[in-house]
């Protein structure tokens, strides 16, 4: 069904049909037909023609197989896309592979230049499957919990759509088109939403979306409460009505009409690959906004205090607030730190902090080996509580990340100063992924140098750190296997 329908999208997108990947080749080929948009196309088949010019041709036979690959050109999310198409009487195919490159080969004097693709499609979509050919797909999540069910589009679908410009094109299109074949509007409605923000974020079946008439009715039937946000969602595209509706319980009163001026670009830059992969969830949105609100980096210190200030946010029962600028929401991270220590009673304290065994152990067996001096792993909930107070720090709430085994926090003493340290651990590897000296404060040049020289042989040290200062001559930021961007937070099973 619809494959006539598929392969006029793609005509109407791309092109003619192309029978080979040999460029500017349409011969007889096989089943699959290709479609691509690749702006290098004419420059590939220039030099392919260049090679067959007469006073080359002696040399064409002598010459090895040339190959280019765009791994050096593109990021793997940036490559350019192809399509394989294929249809009989039974079924349809349409998968979307990345270009790998460019083989250019010669034989009796024929030169040709032949694009490679990726071995297997990052997208398949087919008739053969049941939930709109391959959009939906009800996800099992299990991330530190129990498994999670959640309905909605699958998440290789979002990040497809998120990154590459080809299938994104084709989905718009392809939804318009079946929404005015089977007069099912709603469906005009998802495609705008892809169009947009680049995902669809509403976690619905597609049975249950096709039973709305309208983006309010969907809108509604999951978030049946929009705390007087005031705003018509019949007017708004799918996914800023969805994202509204579950941020407007959530936010002070006094923002909400700030979360009513959002649009599609807000929404777009805050659908991050973690909130693809999890579904919506207000914390990781409000996350991104403030992060693309004051322009901050992934790993800086502003960043862990809009992390903190969040976290802390949903301990307390409090609501947020996107109205903030920047000083005023560190005020606001320093003064609930202050109000969650106080409401701590006896019988928290006395809980157990550190798990037995801890993935953590071996980090400190290191510690003790290296002779390092003034370092003291916090092993009780107690002496966490004690560290914050004393360090005028919200470190105590990190206490159920500490429980689950997903960091461990020490105090360091160093030259007159006290630092409150954080280590995750990814593989086999060790990361100190934050320092802080008393009332926030940042770690000195100096005294980061001296940190590396102590535990640099077994730890890994994030670049931010540095703060602008020139980088000691023994700073090691760059993991060896995820380099300089790598953010344990982000980091999913792809």
């Amino acid at each position: 069904m619809y494959g006539d329908l598929v392969r006029s999208i793609l005509e109407k997108r791309f092109g003619a049909g192309k029978k080979s990947l040999v460029l500017g080749d349409i011969g007889e080929g096989g089943r699959l037909t290709y479609y691509y948009s690749f702006e290098e196309e004419k420059q590939i088949a220039a030099v392919r023609d260049l090679l067959k010019k007469k006073d080359l041709v002696d040399g064409i036979g002598k010459l090895p197989t040339l190959r280019r690959t765009l791994s050096d050109d593109f990021g793997d999310d940036e490559r350019p896309s192809c399509v394989a198409f294929t249809q009989n009487e039974d079924y349809w195919y349409a998968e979307f592979y990345r270009i790998a490159g460019v083989t250019y080969s010669s034989s009796r004097g024929e030169t040709a230049a032949k694009l490679t693709l990726d071995r297997y499609p990052f997208v398949t979509l087919t008739d053969r499957e049941e939930d709109f050919y391959g959009f939906w797909r009800k996800m099992r999540l299990k991330k530190r919990g129990p498994v999670v069910e959640r309905d909605g589009f699958a998440y290789w679908m979002n990040k497809a759509l998120k990154v590459d410009p080809m299938f994104r094109a084709f989905a718009v299109d392809f939804f318009s088109a079946v929404a005015e074949a089977e007069r099912v509007y709603i469906l005009k409605d998802v495609g705008r939403a892809i169009e947009n923000c680049g995902c669809f974020l509403l976690p619905v079946s597609y049975g249950e979306l096709i039973s709305f008439h309208t983006p309010a009715e969907a809108i509604r039937a999951l978030v049946p409460s929009d705390a007087g946000l005031n705003v018509d969602l019949n007017k708004v595209d799918l996914n800023v009505g969805y994202v509204m509706s579950r941020l407007a319980a959530e936010i002070d009163r006094r923002d909400l009409g700030r979360v009513a001026k959002l649009g599609s670009a807000d929404v777009a830059a805050c659908a991050s690959l973690p909130l693809l992969y999890d579904g919506f969830g207000v914390q990781e949105f409000l996350r991104c906004y403030y992060m693309n609100k004051f322009d901050v980096a992934k790993r800086s210190l502003n960043a862990d205090y809009i992390n903190d200030y969040l976290r802390m946010c949903a301990e307390a029962g409090e609501k947020y607030r996107i109205g903030f600028k920047l000083p005023a929401l560190i005020r606001a991270h320093d003064e609930l730190a202050v109000r969650l220590r106080s409401n701590v009673d006896e019988k928290e304290l006395s809980l157990p902090l550190v798990c037995v065994p801890s993935k953590f152990d071996r980090l400190a067996k290191k510690i003790e080996k290296s002779g390092a001096v003034g370092f003291e792993r916090i092993t009780t909930t107690e002496r966490l509580f004690e560290e914050g107070v004393y360090q005028h720090n919200c470190v105590f709430s990190r206490r159920d990340l500490v429980r689950s085994d997903v960091v461990s926090i020490y105090h360091w003493d160093h030259k007159g100063k006290s630092y409150t340290l954080q280590f995750a651990k990814d593989g086999k590897d060790f990361w100190l992924t934050e320092i802080k000296a008393r009332f926030n404060e940042g770690v000195s040049e100096e005294h980061l140098a001296d940190l590396v020289d102590a535990i640099g042989a077994f730890c890994f040290v994030d670049e931010y750190f540095t703060s602008g200062l020139p980088r000691p001559e023994r700073f090691n930021g760059n993991h060896p296997r995820f380099g300089a961007d790598f953010v344990l937070d982000d980091h999913l099973p792809f």
